[in-house]
């Protein structure tokens, strides 16, 4: 069964929506029906902005509808960009100094608003109309206001109202593709060290979803979830390791191939599954310790990979081979090569 959380999007600072929450209504809505294109990694470690030229979207009715308000509102049109990691995600932006507004569009999730004021001391207000996302955990310095029956208006009078009269630093058209990039990359790291998606997020947008799901549904969902974004984290870490290590670009396919990591914090089942995938285990041996430890899923991730690992004979137990603190705390671990 396709589980229905298997395309899960990304956790934004400030500028950028909480685009985790879009994702996870796009499946829990459609299900495998959904228009995403399921074999993209829906949370890259960092996205890049390409500027979109003639974009369709933005000369229809609703999309014109928000930008005349926009306009009225003394917002002054800027550039459209694609999420270049995203697919279907597109963005407008609008500045009205000292504030910034994004026009988002995606072909399931429809439109939505965000209005920004970042202010001088460090915090970042955000006011946002989008269907979901108030469901996620955010960066300390980051808040949230989420509104979704809110007109543009609205949204940007709910916006001054918490801000009051704290000064706020302004973007312009020159400044606004690195913020929205380096506040994405900020918010990922955050996100990650944390632990990445948690249970109870994960809970708050299975409860708002109108749709009544199994117990054994949801926590399929949240294992795959999980298996997902270690390997979003693999790639991360082995990349971070072979710049550490000044290893040649040349040797990193054969490298790379034996190594695996094992992150400070995850989900049990998830980490299990991981370790199938990439060849650690078999699929039998990892069918075998998810039944093992479904009933101890506060297991501490370290310890669970240190009694696997004891299980295999002493030549065939994979070795330490550094440690790295991007995407997360990781130990890199090696599987010794098949003699033969």
């Amino acid at each position: 069964m396709e589980t229905f959380l298997q395309v899960i999007g990304s956790l934004v600072l400030g500028i950028v929506i909480i685009l985790l929450g879009i994702y996870l209504y796009i499946r829990i809505k459609l299900g495998k029906y959904a228009n995403v294109d399921t074999s993209k990694d829906m949370t890259p470690l960092r996205i890049h902005l390409n500027e979109e030229i003639k974009p369709d979207w933005i000369g229809k009715k609703h999309a014109q509808k928000i930008e005349k308000e926009l306009i009225d509102l003394g917002f002054t049109p800027d550039k459209t960009y694609t999420v270049v990691e995203m697919d279907g995600i597109q963005l407008k932006a609008f500045f009205n100094t000292p504030y910034t507004a994004v026009l988002y569009t995606h072909p399931i999730a429809g439109l939505w608003v965000d209005i920004v004021g970042d202010t001088e001391n460090g915090t970042e207000y955000t006011v946002s109309n989008a269907p979901m996302g108030g469901e996620m955990d955010t960066h300390p310095n980051a808040k949230k206001y989420w509104e979704k029956e809110f007109t543009v208006s609205e949204l940007y009078t709910k916006l001054k109202e918490v801000v009051g009269s704290q000064s706020i630093k302004a973007l312009d058209s020159s400044s606004f593709r690195d913020y929205f990039e380096n506040a994405y990359k900020r918010e990922m790291q955050w996100k990650n060290k944390n632990g990445g998606v948690s249970f109870d997020e994960f809970m708050r947008v299975v409860e708002n979803d109108p749709k009544n799901y199994t117990d054994k549904e949801i926590m399929e969902a949240f294992h795959e979830t999980k298996r997902k974004e270690l390997l979003k984290w693999h790639d991360g870490a082995i990349e971070e390791y072979g710049n550490k290590e000044s290893i040649p670009k040349n040797d990193c396919y054969e490298i790379f191939e034996y190594m695996f990591i094992v992150p400070s914090k995850s989900d049990p089942i998830g980490f299990i599954r991981y370790l199938a995938d990439i060849y650690y285990l078999n699929d039998e041996q990892a069918k075998k310790l998810e039944e093992k430890y479904s009933d101890n899923m506060d297991i501490d991730i370290r310890t669970l990979f240190n009694e696997i690992n004891k299980g295999f004979s002493t030549e065939l137990r994979a070795v330490k081979k550094s440690d790295i603190d991007y995407p997360i705390d990781i130990e890199i671990y090696e599987i010794p090569k098949k003699q033969y």
